[in-house]
């Protein structure tokens, strides 16, 4: 079947990475696609209305449009927005985020500009990378656009350390050279950057490290190897197993799956916005939900007579505590549970500020519910989904939540990505 080429321009960007274009009456949403840009699209996917597609040429570039400095972007579906020049993805961003904002029935006025990136590249301190046989080579990268059986080599990732490429070019070595039953499926690199702490994290059948070579390739690349098999826990091969990251003060300690903030000095700008918010109104007991390691908690201690962070993962609580334990913090205190589970009981003494950062999906129904019962007097909202965002602000300004303030942060430079920190509280 002939391909569908139309010839559009680009009148914006929209959530989550879309070029909106007009054919005929009919909505395109383009891939790839910038603002006055005229291009060539593809038509992928056709309804009534609208339709979707990608550029397959660009006929008048536009302005922001620059050479991306990656010889594999569009193929690689790590980056969606490296042909961007960077001081116009913080304004596109910006433009994305008002608009959903506005399009939930909130002003988008209350969305400020983004705060955070000076560097666009090696900025990443973790990535996952999978494995596969491509185009006839053994490769260790991220997933192809659009695919999940195809990956794309991360040997020139500029997202991360010029280690991390290394170590990726090790490992499609050790492919090329042993058979494919005991190539690793996944391996994820995390790195201290204020450290220089470094882990190789692989999983897969060999997953003792049974091959020297493994234990040779990466020695002197990292200061941590662990390796994980099919229904068994991480398996520390080489150092401590864990890396130490310094921020805002503080040192923590990151395990083969604890959450960090992928963008240390952007998350330490992030946490510096939020304790400097807090400090405005010293409260006397701080509740936050989700909490992971504590991270957040720590830095907020000096402001909080006492903080009771409230974690599911039982993996974090144990990092939480020796965090804590080493900052020698003693008004914070780790509770394992789930955040509905306890909120009720947690919220009815009367918490000064109440913190939650959620997981991609959003709040639970049954979170929602609570805090539109208990109506916090200072409440912050954490999000990297502006779309779930919305959706349980929606319910929460109806139970009386006012909204001060929506500040982004520039978390995920090269990408349409972007952390969100939310302030506002129920009048008293």
């Amino acid at each position: 079947m002939q391909a569908e080429l139309r010839t559009v321009r680009i009148e914006k960007l929209v959530f989550p990475r879309w070029g909106l274009a007009r054919d005929h009456g009919w909505v395109v949403f383009v891939d790839g696609g910038l603002p006055e840009e005229q291009v060539v699209v593809k038509i992928t996917k056709r309804r009534a209305s609208f339709a979707h597609g990608h550029v397959v040429e660009v006929l008048s570039p536009s302005p922001w449009r620059r050479c991306p400095p990656c010889p594999v972007f569009g193929e690689c579906g790590g980056c969606s927005w490296l042909h961007i020049q960077p001081e116009a993805q913080l304004r596109f961003r910006r433009e994305m985020l008002g608009e959903v904002f506005q399009r939930a029935g909130f002003s988008s006025e209350i969305v400020n500009d983004l705060l955070g990136a000076s560097r666009y590249e090696f900025f990443r301190n973790k990535s996952a990378y999978s494995t596969c046989q491509h185009r006839g080579a053994p490769t260790c990268g991220f997933h192809q656009h659009g695919s999940a059986d195809v990956v794309v080599s991360a040997r020139h990732c500029i997202l991360q350390s010029e280690h991390a490429q290394q170590i990726v070019r090790r490992v499609e070595e050790f492919m090329a050279r042993h058979d494919r039953s005991t190539w690793p499926r996944r391996v994820t690199v995390r790195e201290g950057k204020r450290t220089g702490d470094r882990m190789v994290h692989w999983s897969g059948p060999d997953v003792l490290g049974s091959h020297p070579e493994w234990r040779s390739a990466f020695e002197s690349l990292a200061t941590t190897l662990v390796g994980e098999g099919p229904g068994r826990g991480p398996v520390v091969v080489v150092g401590p197993g864990t890396i130490r990251e310094r921020m805002c003060g503080h040192t923590y300690t990151i395990g083969p799956h604890d959450f960090f903030q992928t963008n240390t000095a952007v998350a330490e700008i992030m946490f510096d916005w939020i304790a400097a918010r807090i400090a405005q109104e010293p409260p006397g007991q701080v509740v936050e939900f989700y909490a992971g390691s504590a991270a957040l908690s720590l830095v907020l201690a000096p402001y909080a007579r006492e903080i009771l962070a409230i974690e599911s993962e039982r993996s974090a609580v144990e990092v939480a505590k020796l965090n804590l334990a080493t900052a020698a913090v003693g008004n914070v205190r780790i509770l394992h549970a789930r955040a509905e589970v306890v909120a009720p009981t947690c919220l009815r003494t009367g918490a000064d500020w109440v913190i939650v950062d959620p997981p991609r999906t959003g709040l639970s129904a049954a979170l929602r519910r609570v805090l539109c019962a208990v109506r916090p007097r200072r409440f912050v909202y954490i999000s990297c989904d502006p779309a779930t965002l919305v959706r349980d602000l929606r319910e929460l300004t109806v139970a009386g939540l006012h909204i001060e303030v929506v500040q982004p942060f520039d978390m995920f430079p090269n990408s349409h990505h972007v952390e969100i920190v939310v302030v506002g509280g129920w009048p008293g």
